[in-house]
């Protein structure tokens, strides 16, 4: 009977266990081809040099996910749909990224009024953007800004730069170049009485390879034409001591990070970091620079972000910003129209901690502010963000 009641059970499970082995396979479906749709002026190619599938491989759902969010942080549309269409054959389909382009010309405002550790400035920013040279997503990007003081001690800065961006360089999906320019002048008055002003030019190139779902490691070097620094200190008897140098100096970088964001103005979701190891001619050792930020949305549609170090940017794109180096706060929309002069926009505020090392009578100081803003997607004026940013200094002790 035993030996009955297992054949028996045998024939019973076979064929389960053979329909769970070949359904998988009846139900795979392999990709037959790709279409674009709503792009007139983006080529197709640009928008498939986000997904990392080809014809002929397995539909991959998260990977389709995944390229959803690439296109979907970029500034060049509005919105990314991804979809799948049957195919001329059983199992076949079609990918279809569907788009709704932004205007190639893109304008970026920045206007900030600060106040910190008792000194006031206003920081001015455009930015002008063509995003699609010749329809293949190529950037021409040229940024100015420009900080005025108004009372308390100097800071005083501006700064240009232009710059030139393949993100499918030599037709890789994942290889990116830039080469660009800047300089300009900055100007300031340390904690400890001095004052320093540099005025600087170079040029820089980058190349970067794009790694896993949304990494990239890059090389980057920058030659700086020319490089002058004047520090002037008042010591201790009143009297003046200046000190003068120019030079040429170069920097060589490795750099890595991430971009997991789902908007690269209003994000909603994902984090953003970045690490970089710079070697510079005039420093003696290598010097290590990075930051992260993570977003995320509760429920009423306040979105929460928390920074730590220095704002990270993306592969390319840098963001113009006054922050703070340990900073963490909140956002809430505010509602606008795809056919109003507002299509959308947000109010933010962040509370924000710098530390600020130990002054020259080993007193140990920290600044702690508050910075609340507004930033707006528009039609006539493109992006603009309004703020206010305000710190103050503790002081403490000295050190034994």
């Amino acid at each position: 009977m035993r030996v009955l009641a297992g054949w028996l059970l045998w024939l019973y499970l076979f064929p389960i266990a053979v329909f769970a082995q070949v359904a998988p396979e009846r139900e795979r479906l392999v990709i037959e081809d790709f279409a674009c749709r709503g792009n007139e002026v983006t080529s197709c190619d640009f928008i498939l040099g986000h997904v990392y599938l080809n014809p002929g491989d397995p539909v991959d759902e998260e990977e389709l996910g995944n390229a959803r969010l690439r296109l979907a942080s970029l500034p060049n549309f509005h919105s990314v749909d991804v979809y799948l269409e049957k195919g001329a054959a059983r199992g076949r389909v079609r990918v279809v990224i569907e788009v709704a382009e932004a205007d190639p010309y893109t304008r970026e405002w920045l206007a900030g009024t600060s106040y910190r550790l008792d000194d006031v400035s206003q920081l001015l920013s455009g930015r002008l953007t063509h995003q699609n040279l010749f329809g293949t997503g190529k950037l021409l990007d040229v940024v100015a800004v420009a900080v005025v003081p108004i009372d308390g001690r100097m800071r005083k800065q501006y700064v240009a730069r232009v710059q030139f961006v393949d993100p499918h360089w030599r037709g890789s999906k994942r290889t990116y170049a830039v080469v660009g320019m800047s300089g300009g002048v900055n100007e300031y008055d340390t904690l400890d009485a001095q004052r320093v002003h540099v005025e600087n030019f170079g040029v820089d190139f980058a190349v970067g390879r794009r790694i896993f779902d949304f990494s990239y490691v890059g090389l980057y070097g920058r030659y700086n034409a020319l490089v002058d620094i004047e520090q002037t200190s008042t010591i201790a008897d009143g009297s003046i001591e200046r000190l003068r140098y120019t030079d040429d100096t170069y920097s060589f970088s490795l750099n890595y990070g991430w971009n997991s964001e789902d908007d690269p103005y209003f994000p909603t979701r994902g984090s953003r970091a970045s690490l970089s190891w710079t070697w510079v001619s005039t420093a003696d050792d290598m010097i290590t620079d990075g930051g992260f930020r993570k977003t995320w949305t509760t429920d009423g549609n306040t979105s929460w972000s928390v920074q730590l170090a220095d704002l990270p940017g993306a592969e390319y794109r840098q963001r113009i910003d006054e922050h703070f180096e340990f900073m963490g706060g909140f956002a809430r929309p505010i509602a606008g129209s795809a056919s109003g002069e507002v299509r959308r926009g947000r109010w933010y505020v962040d509370v924000g901690y710098n530390p600020q090392g130990h002054s020259v009578r080993g007193e140990r100081r920290r600044e702690f502010g508050l910075k609340a803003g507004v930033r707006l997607e528009t039609r006539s004026f493109g992006m603009v963000d309004l703020y206010v940013i305000g710190s103050g200094l503790l002081t403490e002790g000295k050190l034994p």
